[in-house]
């Protein structure tokens, strides 16, 4: 499973990537190892002190999807 993460381009801020963080849990992926992918996170706000400014890195073990069986639509969040 992935989850698809919108990234401003670099000098161009109106402009968006997206970057695949992926996360097999104890899966192997494609036939080799785990993959569980490190991302940043927000962990308080810009102004905290220091270089990070409150960001963090962190190790994706776990995606999950919800599923809303009452809507008619079935939709997948």
């Amino acid at each position: 499973m992935h989850l698809e993460i919108p990234v401003a381009d670099f000098q161009e801020t109106d402009m968006f990537q997206i970057h695949w963080a992926r996360c097999t849990g104890t899966k192997a992926f494609h036939n080799s190892g785990l993959r569980n992918d490190w991302v940043w996170i927000q962990a308080s706000g810009e102004e905290s002190y220091g270089d990070l400014q409150g960001r963090g890195v962190v190790r994706l073990v776990e995606l999950f999807k919800i599923r809303n069986i009452l809507s008619e639509s079935g939709g997948v969040r």
